[in-house]
């Protein structure tokens, strides 16, 4: 397992485990970034799909939201305000 540290606090980790196979129906997670439509054209180029495109989030003018697959099928989220 690899864990991230910032300020000395544990803020995410990496694990793996042979019976985890990658799949569009598990957790939809969310990444926010600064420039959503830069990160969609990095995931783009990475070899992700887009499955939901840049999307107004209507609810109080939150932002932006869009979702993509990897190259192995999970689905992650990319938020931005």
């Amino acid at each position: 397992m690899a864990c991230f540290v910032q300020d000395g606090q544990t803020v995410g980790a990496i694990s793996y485990a042979p019976d985890f196979k990658p799949s569009e129906h598990g957790v939809l997670i969310h990444f926010n970034c600064e420039d959503i439509d830069r990160s969609i054209r990095q995931v783009m180029k990475q070899g992700g799909n887009i499955v939901i495109p840049k999307t107004k989030i209507q609810a109080e003018g939150k932002g932006y939201f869009a979702v993509f697959a990897d190259p192995a099928g999970n689905h992650i989220g990319l938020y931005t305000d």
